[in-house]
């Protein structure tokens, strides 16, 4: 059953992007902990900004090497230069270059496990798409706003036609 939200676009835009480096802080969750991701942002945030090789202003929150019905990892990021000096605690992935579905969401961020629940369970069965296996993410925009945590928030479904 789809959740009703108000705040979240259920009409996708698709976009190709190219192959991107991200870098950031990693943990690894269980989908039990995963409400403890706000953690590992407020360990992230006061970093945004101070990035050597830092790209845009725009932070991610990348899901990947997830093991179905164990978890996933998790990398709060900011997009960086190839080539960037990086702190050591930080972990680098590179994005592959993947078309796109892109769901916007303006509302409030405790929203969104389940928004991005009811899209993999409920749009992508039902749309002409599926996922590629890559990694997906959020894309938190400019506006954004991390004190009252609503605001850009963009979910990125690495997509192919079926």
């Amino acid at each position: 059953m789809r959740i009703a939200m108000t705040n979240f676009q259920w009409n996708p835009r698709f976009e190709k992007l190219s192959e991107r480096t991200v870098a950031g802080l990693n943990a690894t969750y269980t989908y039990a902990t995963a409400n403890q991701i706000p953690e590992l942002w407020h360990k992230f945030g006061p970093m945004i900004g101070k990035i050597s090789g830092q790209v845009g202003d725009d932070s991610f929150g990348v899901v990947w090497n997830e093991k179905p019905g164990e978890g996933f990892d998790y990398l709060a990021c900011v997009r960086v230069e190839d080539k960037a000096s990086l702190p050591k605690e930080f972990k680098q992935l590179k994005l592959p270059a993947e078309e796109y579905a892109v769901f916007t969401h303006t509302g409030d961020v405790s929203n969104l496990p389940q928004a991005f629940m009811d899209v993999w369970e409920n749009w992508l069965p039902k749309s002409k798409w599926e996922t590629t296996g890559t990694p997906s993410y959020e894309r938190y925009t400019k506006d954004y706003n991390p004190q009252t945590q609503k605001g850009g928030i963009e979910f990125w479904i690495p997509v192919k036609a079926r």
